[in-house]
């Protein structure tokens, strides 16, 4: 086996275990926050994506912390993963109110990753169907309005 395969393994050993821990699926104290951050931290420090994703959810759904979450959805953004690309720019619409950088990472989820909510939205910015809350039309699902629980 070689070193990078190797190392791969580990990562994904590492977010799985986040995972289960998140989740508590099959542990009999149930779902542990802290340590599921603690290696999602650990492994997204390495440059598994998914993990800085992860962490923006947990820090956002179960923390109610938005500014790590930004920070994390941030880091799997800038790395192309097209639902943080959506969820900084869900962040940065419903939570900052600064549309235009809403728009700019919405953009990025939809051009370049086909990513159908981010569509939606920049369809709503560009064609000016925005209501009080900004954006009105059949998107009201997000990421963000998942339970921890469905975390993926």
């Amino acid at each position: 086996m070689t070193l990078t395969r190797s190392r791969s393994l580990a990562l994904a050993a590492q977010y799985n275990l986040a995972k289960l821990l998140c989740h508590g699926k099959g542990l009999p104290s149930g779902p542990n926050i802290d340590e599921a951050i603690k290696w999602y931290r650990l492994s997204g420090e390495q440059g598994f994506v998914k993990a800085n994703y992860n962490l923006g959810v947990v820090y956002f759904k179960v923390r109610k912390d938005n500014e790590n979450a930004m920070h994390f959805f941030r880091l799997a953004a800038v790395s192309g993963f097209s639902k943080a690309q959506f969820n900084l720019g869900w962040m940065y619409h419903h939570v900052q109110g600064n549309t235009s950088e809403a728009a700019v990472w919405y953009d990025r989820g939809s051009y370049k990753q086909q990513h159908r909510h981010s569509l939606s939205f920049i369809h709503s910015f560009t064609y000016g169907l925005r209501g009080s809350s900004g954006v009105t039309g059949s998107c009201r699902c997000t990421n963000l309005s998942r339970t921890s629980a469905e975390i993926r």
